[in-house]
């Protein structure tokens, strides 16, 4: 979904994603864990890192840069008392 909305929001984009990483980082043998990391090989033109901010935000994922790959993820729930 995020490929393919980037894609229609930035058809001009200058900037390609050439690889594309899904890890699972909830505990092993959780089945309901839905923590991951979305690693993209992938230096975003000014247009491409608005859009992928703006995805972040609208869908509660966070996102960092780092050297040439976008990491995106998704927020930690915060734990009730």
């Amino acid at each position: 979904m995020l490929l393919k909305k980037a894609h229609t929001s930035c058809p001009r984009s200058g900037s390609l994603c050439s690889n594309i990483i899904l890890r699972s980082i909830g505990e092993k043998g959780d089945a309901g864990s839905e923590e991951f990391e979305l690693h993209l090989k992938w230096v975003p033109d000014e247009h491409s890192r608005n859009f992928l901010k703006a995805f972040t935000m609208e869908h509660n994922l966070g996102m960092r840069e780092k050297g040439k790959s976008i990491i995106i993820y998704n927020q930690q729930p915060q734990t009730r008392e």
